[in-house]
This record gives C-alpha cells, sequence and structure tokens, in this order.
C-alpha cells in the first residue's frame, strides 16, 4: 500500500488559541506517529479528537481539513474504505473553498482520493486523479520540487501496479532524478525511490542493475534512521529477495533473518508498505512471463501479511487474488480456485454482501470456474455478481455487459439456450450504447445472438440478427 503523509501543521498562518491549539498541533503529531508505526486504531482515535478539536475552534478552515485528511488515510490504511470518501471530500471542499484548486494541500487529498479509487478498482478514475494531482503540484511548486517527486511515485506505482511498466519506470527515474538534484544524497526520500527502481529492475531479470539500487537504498536507509529501523528492514529484505532469484541462498538467508528480527523487534512495523512492493515486483515479473520469481514475490508478501496481520485481515485479499491471477496463468486451476474463495471470505466478512469488493472476488471465481468446466457454479457466482454490479454501476456500464457476457456463456455451456438469449440480447444492447451501434466488435456478438435464435428456434429473430452482423462487417471490412 503506498503512503501518504499525516500532516502535522499547515504552512499557512492560523490564529493561535492558546489551550486548544495546542491539544490540536500534539493529537495531529500523535496521529502521526501512530500512521507510521502501523498502529491505526490508534491513530483512528487521537484523529477523531483532533476533528472534533478543530470544528469546534476553526469550522469551516483548512485545520479541519487537514484533520479529516488524517483520518480518511488511517481508515484507509486500515482498510475501511466507506468511511473514507466521505472524510476526503469535505476535505477538498474546505480547501478548495479556502486555499483554491491550485493549492498543494488540495493535491495531496486528491491523492489520497486516487488510492481509495484505485483499490475499488475505478482505474480509471484513479489515474485521472493522480494526473491531476501532478499536474498541481508542478504548478504550484514547479518540476523540479521534492514533494512533486513525491506525486510522481505515487502515479508510477499506479502504473505499476496496473502492469503499465514502461510508464511506471519513466516516472520512477524522473522521480529520482528530481530528488538527486534537490535534496541531501543521504535523504530517505531517495532510498524510497532507488527502492522503486531496484524493484523493476529486480522482476524484470536484470538483477546486477537491482542488487546496486537495493544496496544505495539499504546503505542510505542505515544512515539516515540505524541499524534497527523497520525501513532497513524492508531494504535488507528486498536485498534478500533478490539474492534467492539469483540462487545466492548463502547471501540471502542473513538478509530475511535481520529483517525478521527487526520487524518483530517492531511489532510489524513497516510491513504492509514492503509486502506491496513484492506485489508490484511479481505482477512485473507475471507480465513478463517469468512466473516462478512472480511466485517469489508474491507469496513471500502473502507470508509477511499472514504473519503479521493475521489470515482474515483485508489486505491479504491482495496477496491472494495476486496468487490466483499467478495459477491462473500457470495452468494451476485448482490452486487458483482455492485461493480466490479464500478471498471471497474474507471480502464478504469485511465488506457489505453488495458491495462492489465482493463482486471483484465473484467475478474471479466465476472466470477459473468457466475455465474448470464447472459451469454451474460458475453461473451461480456470476449471477451474484451481475446484480452487484448492475445496483452499484448501471446497466450501461461495461463491467456490467462483461458480466452478462460471461453468465451466457455460462449458460450456453450446459445447453440452457433459452436462458442464455436475454443476457445475450442485453449484453449486445449495452455493448451497442457503451461502444456505438456500428462498431466492428458487434458483428460478433449479433452472430452469437443469431445462433442462439437458431438453437431456440426463433428463425426469424435470427436472421434479422444476422443481416445486421454483415451490415456491419461490410462497413468495416477487414481480416
Amino acid at each position: 500500500m503506498r503512503r501518504f503523509l499525516i500532516s502535522a501543521a499547515l504552512a499557512i498562518a492560523l490564529p493561535a488559541l492558546a489551550q486548544d491549539d495546542a491539544v490540536w498541533l500534539t493529537l495531529t503529531e500523535q496521529a502521526a506517529t501512530f500512521y507510521e508505526q502501523d498502529q491505526y486504531a490508534d491513530g483512528i482515535r487521537v484523529a477523531a479528537r483532533a476533528l472534533m478539536i478543530a470544528e469546534e475552534n476553526w469550522p469551516g478552515q483548512p485545520r479541519v481539513a487537514t484533520s479529516l485528511s488524517n483520518l480518511a488515510r488511517l481508515y484507509l490504511a486500515q482498510g475501511e474504505f466507506d468511511e473514507v470518501e466521505p472524510l476526503l471530500r469535505r476535505a477538498l471542499e474546505i480547501d478548495e473553498r479556502t486555499l483554491g484548486k491550485e493549492h498543494p494541500h488540495y493535491a495531496r487529498e486528491l491523492g489520497a482520493l486516487a488510492h481509495l479509487e484505485e483499490l475499488r478498482g475505478r482505474y480509471e478514475e484513479a489515474e485521472k486523479l493522480y494526473r491531476e494531482g501532478l499536474e498541481i503540484m508542478e504548478g504550484s511548486k514547479g518540476p523540479d520540487h521534492p514533494d512533486t517527486a513525491t506525486a510522481m511515485n505515487n502515479l508510477a506505482g499506479f502504473y505499476a501496479a496496473c502492469g503499465r511498466f514502461d510508464e511506471g519506470e519513466s516516472l520512477f527515474r524522473r522521480a529520482l532524478a528530481v530528488q538527486e538534484k534537490a535534496l541531501d544524497s543521504g535523504d530517505p526520500r531517495i532510498a524510497v525511490s532507488l527502492a522503486n527502481v531496484a524493484t523493476l529492475f529486480h522482476s524484470r531479470g536484470e538483477f546486477k542493475q537491482a542488487e546496486s539500487f537495493y544496496q544505495r537504498a539499504l546503505d542510505i536507509d542505515e544512515a539516515a534512521y540505524g541499524k534497527d529501523h523497520p525501513n532497513v528492514a524492508r531494504d535488507a529484505d528486498s536485498l534478500g529477495t533478490l539474492y534467492d532469484s539469483m540462487d545466492r541462498p548463502e547471501d540471502a538467508r542473513p538478509l530475511h533473518d535481520r529483517a525478521a528480527a527487526i520487524w518483530e523487534k517492531s511489532g510489524g512495523k513497516g510491513l504492509r508498505a514492503h509486502a506491496a512492493a513484492l506485489d508490484n515486483a511479481g505482477r512485473v515479473a507475471l507480465a513478463r512471463g517469468r512466473l516462478a520469481d512472480s511466485e517469489i514475490f508474491f507469496h513471500w508478501a502473502w507470508e509477511i501479511r499472514r504473519k503479521f496481520l493475521g489470515n482474515d485481515h483485508p489486505d491479504m485479499v491482495i496477496s491472494l487474488e495476486n496468487l490466483g491471477c499467478l495459477y491462473t496463468r500457470w495452468g494451476r486451476l485448482g490452486d487458483a480456485k482455492s485461493v480466490y474463495r479464500r478471498a471471497l471470505t474474507i471480502r464478504e466478512k469485511t465488506f457489505a454482501p453488495e458491495h462492489p469488493a465482493v463482486a471483484d472476488s465473484l467475478v474471479a471465481l466465476s472466470k477459473v470456474c468457466t475455465a474448470r468446466k464447472e459451469y454451474a457454479e460458475a453461473e451461480r457466482y456470476e449471477t451474484r455478481a451481475l446484480a452487484i454490479l448492475e445496483k452499484e454501476r448501471g446497466p450501461l456500464d461495461r463491467s456490467v455487459a462483461e458480466s452478462l457476457d460471461r453468465l451466457a456463456d455460462a449458460l450456453e455451456a450446459q445447453n440452457r439456450f433459452a436462458e442464455a438469449l436475454p443476457k445475450r440480447a442485453r449484453a449486445a444492447r449495452a455493448w451497442g450504447q457503451i461502444l456505438g451501434e456500428d462498431h466492428p466488435e458487434l458483428a460478433g456478438r449479433y452472430m452469437a445472438l443469431a445462433d442462439l435464435c437458431r438453437k431456440t428456434g426463433r428463425d426469424a429473430e435470427a436472421a434479422r440478427f444476422r443481416e445486421r452482423a454483415i451490415e456491419i462487417k461490410m462497413k468495416y471490412p477487414g481480416p
């Protein structure tokens, strides 16, 4: 999970209100400390008190926005997504009204909201928000400011998580160049960027370059924080994982042992960010066909979360779904089904039954059951997913059209053609609205409808759909 700063104070003039002012600052600093220590429940309790004081003394002012934002980040880190958006929306409204939409504080709230949308699977909206935040930082702070580099890193991390590795690498390198120019050579922020670039090298199999960047990050963090800091554990563990990939167990084991000892001593501080970095490395390796390396990354992230967060923590879903994707690609469909079912169980405990995140797990299970030719089970999962998606996103959303097509596929595979036909017809109508009535993809969908009509004795309708498919194909001739 990407990290976002908890604001300890605003860099603008605010009236001091003696005791309340001091209490607010103290509570805000305590919330920041709890956040950095991954003690989110304690942080939420303290941040809520800071928000109450801010609303009593500075209603509608930037300190209220700061407190709202801090509380939202803590809820986000704890995986309580439903609590986050209302808080961030209020913070954005206050910052826009009091500071303006071009202010860095507004950009930071956009970054947090973007991360929420990313976690919800709303990737187009997430990218839009990340990019808008970066543009504001570039305009307000300049392209060579460290805060701009932080916004670059956030967008780069999003690209890497989405499999857009070339774009991610370009931004990671830009951020590193800005930091090396603007910051002292021993600044820990440089270590974060070095580790980001190292992870990309590692997952592409460019081990020598990765080793150099990981080692530099480790050296910087050791000098900045001391030898027993969680960030040093992260760096040591990353370097150890690289040596695992290089088949150098004699070098890897001492680094893993050192990291484990630090985490045990610190209560697991910093582990969630490290697990997220391992996730990204696994995705890069998977995209490049390095399945065994991908499993190393994904399984290590799973083990970290299991040990320090527990089997039922919402973050476990990230590891389970990554492993499910890998096992599906590998053809290990039984393993994929097992981890996807575990992910569904956790999400059903974490969210309401009709939450979109539950639909994501249902869709994953529907797909793997279809691949295993377990069509009745796929139908059950997809039916539930479709109901959730239609309620959440409306009948003309792409995800709904895709779900209708998958459900029709499952019904057809069971020779239940009469039940499949209305699902396929609804999907075709939705795709016509989404893509345009004459889009070339519609030709194949109308031919599929014609085939279903023929199988159910609707010959006249079959002829109409076939004619419509031919009409579209004539407009877009090609192979």
